[in-house]
């Protein structure tokens, strides 16, 4: 998807000739002389084009047409204004195959430029943010866009090396300005939009509608190239400043040892896949905070002093595996998972270790109360779990145990004015924090109100849902894990949320189902259903895909992504005009945004609104 796709050139004398029909003189170089046919079957040909145009009732008069196969759009030139404006009343509006056929000017300034010596062009376009630029502004910007692409690229791309520090390897912006951060991730989202521009070029253009919100952006249709975008962008949404440095929610430390053999707990270098099995301290690292380091350090001074190894995964043996530490700033209430591996380990010997754990990370706990008298930098392990892997990978299977060692079985997060319970394997944003503004946007572009059904697609425990429930008429929650789905329940009932209801299951399986709900109830005659997906780095499966294009009703798509690669792939395809494959009316885009949940490395969020006009 992000090739260079061939796309048609708006100068009618630069067509293929061989998908040409001359009817007449060429007056072709006169560009006001000249419009754009949108909406055609890419499957035609320039001939094909020419006797569709002769099937009109009203004859038709044009010097040249031209049609180029594979694209779903057509050039017309005329010799007189009269002959033009006959063309446009007759063909705007038409209909081909039940496809809207709508009629635009071409580029008018491009055709000009072309004329020009090449030092003299300094035609403007507008960019992403719907703002003139010259051309050799745009040509600086477009070297300075590339240079952010490649720099995020780069460093995502990256082989690590034993000469790294561990902070260039964990943040790798670390040293970079926060607003120089900031400028790069906002141009890479920028690019991002070009991708899914020239995207939905190759797959056959915009979708139309009868109000026309975006006619500038069709009216240019024919040149899809990287200088032009799907939608706007707004500027991109830091983090608060109080949540750039240590702002990470979940760690996942690695017990093993450093380069010079001594036991050690932190990152793993080389990443879970590498053969470099050195681990690193994470003190220094500055997304991490001070809750985590003093855990971490407290773990590795009683592996230290076990008579129990760390788990070596080239020999599979040994004990000490990992501790994830997951903690609320807001609730000052953390929950940390010590994972072991049991091969060797008396029961005896795992039973001293248990209770070694609650001494070291909760200590004497009074009776009633929640958590120990152990504290980290203010906040107390009110969960302490021991999980038991066997396997190789550190990432542990589904089923294996997890032992709950001393408190309760989650720790609770607040997002919002609302609480959430979160279980050990839960998904939740790593930045609490900013993760405020981004529901803050999601919950602005949904446009909730008393009208509204919400449907939260890939929930999760239920954040995003129980976040735009006030004011919603109804919110329906799909998730295809059972757990989750149960911990969004939980969440709901904490909040005395009664508009939220959770269903288990594929999206694909069970949005038809929610819809038919929906329909039935007719306490609310007129609703309207907006859309909210968020999922993972992989992206929508197309049998969502396929389900959300087809879903009646759903007009108003906020689309969240912690991968804008994938993002490309499924934006382009609900927005790409229905054929015998794609079914259902297409979205468009609107407007998109990049949120920094991640200060000092490569990553951050994005928001895209998709309508259907």
């Amino acid at each position: 998807m992000e090739d260079e796709v061939a796309v048609a050139d708006s100068s009618c004398d630069q067509v293929d000739q061989s998908e040409t029909v001359d009817v007449g003189q060429d007056n072709s170089s006169d560009a006001t002389m000249k419009l754009c046919v949108l909406g055609l079957d890419k499957w035609m040909d320039a001939k094909d084009f020419e006797k569709w145009l002769k099937s009109f009732e009203v004859p038709l008069e044009f010097v040249s047409a031209h049609k180029n196969r594979y694209k779903e759009f057509g050039f017309v030139c005329f010799s007189n204004e009269e002959s033009k404006s006959k063309f446009e009343a007759a063909v705007d509006n038409s209909q081909l195959k039940g496809r809207k056929i709508r009629v635009r000017p071409a580029n008018e300034k491009d055709a000009a430029d072309r004329k020009r010596p090449r030092e003299d062009k300094v035609s403007s376009s507008k960019n992403a943010d719907g703002k003139q630029s010259t051309r050799k502004e745009s040509n600086k910007k477009q070297k300075k866009e590339e240079f952010s692409d490649d720099l995020i690229r780069n460093h995502k791309n990256r082989q690590i090396t034993t000469d790294m520090n561990l902070q260039d390897i964990v943040t790798p912006l670390w040293q970079m300005p926060y607003e120089e951060q900031l400028q790069h991730k906002e141009t890479y989202i920028r690019n991002t939009l070009a991708k899914v521009n020239r995207a939905l070029g190759a797959g056959g253009g915009y979708p139309e509608s009868d109000s026309e919100p975006r006619s500038e952006v069709i009216s240019e249709f024919p040149d899809w190239s990287l200088g032009q975008f799907c939608c706007s962008l707004e500027s991109i949404l830091p983090s608060p400043e109080h949540a750039r440095v240590g702002y990470r929610n979940k760690c996942e430390f690695t017990i093993g040892w450093d380069r010079n053999g001594q036991i050690t707990v932190g990152f793993n270098r080389g990443g879970i896949s590498s053969t470099d099995s050195a681990v690193e301290s994470p003190n220094g690292c500055i997304n991490i905070p001070p809750t985590a380091l003093a855990i971490c350090s407290e773990v590795e001074a009683l592996v230290k002093r076990s008579e129990l190894s760390p788990y070596h995964k080239a020999r599979h043996d040994g004990s000490w595996r990992t501790v994830t530490v997951r903690l609320s700033n807001k609730t000052k209430q953390a929950l940390v998972i010590v994972q072991v591996a049991p091969q060797a380990v008396p029961e005896e010997k795992l039973s001293q270790i248990k209770s070694e754990l609650v001494q070291l990370l909760v200590g004497s706990v009074p009776e009633g109360a929640m958590a120990g008298d152990k504290q980290f930098s203010g906040i107390s392990v009110i969960s302490l779990y021991m999980q038991i892997h066997s396997g190789i990978s550190e990432v542990a299977s589904a089923d294996a145990p997890m032992l709950l060692l001393s408190g309760q079985p989650f720790f609770t997060e607040q997002i919002l004015g609302f609480s959430f319970q979160i279980s050990p394997d839960a998904f939740f944003q790593v930045n609490s924090e900013t993760c405020e503004v981004l529901y803050s946007k999601v919950r602005d572009w949904a446009e909730v109100d008393q009208d509204t059904v919400v449907l939260d697609i890939c929930c999760g425990t239920g954040t995003i849902a129980i976040c735009v429930s006030s004011g919603a008429f109804k919110v329906a929650g799909i998730e295809m894990v059972e757990s989750a789905v149960q911990d969004a329940k939980h969440n709901a009932e904490l909040n005395h949320v009664t508009n939220c209801q959770f269903y288990c299951g594929k999206a694909e399986s069970v949005l038809s189902q929610v819809i038919d709900e929906i329909n039935r109830d007719t306490t609310k005659p007129k609703k309207k259903i907006v859309g909210i997906v968020d999922p993972p780095r992989a992206g929508l499966h197309p049998t969502v895909l396929k389900a959300l294009r087809t879903c009646k009703g759903l007009n108003r798509l906020v689309y969240v992504s912690c991968n804008p690669d994938t993002m490309v792939d499924n934006v382009a395809h609900l927005c790409r005009p229905a054929n015998k494959k794609v079914k259902g009316p297409p979205f468009t885009p609107v407007k998109a945004v990049a949120v920094d949940l991640f200060p000092h490395t490569v990553h951050c969020e994005a928001v895209m609104l998709l309508q259907r006009l």
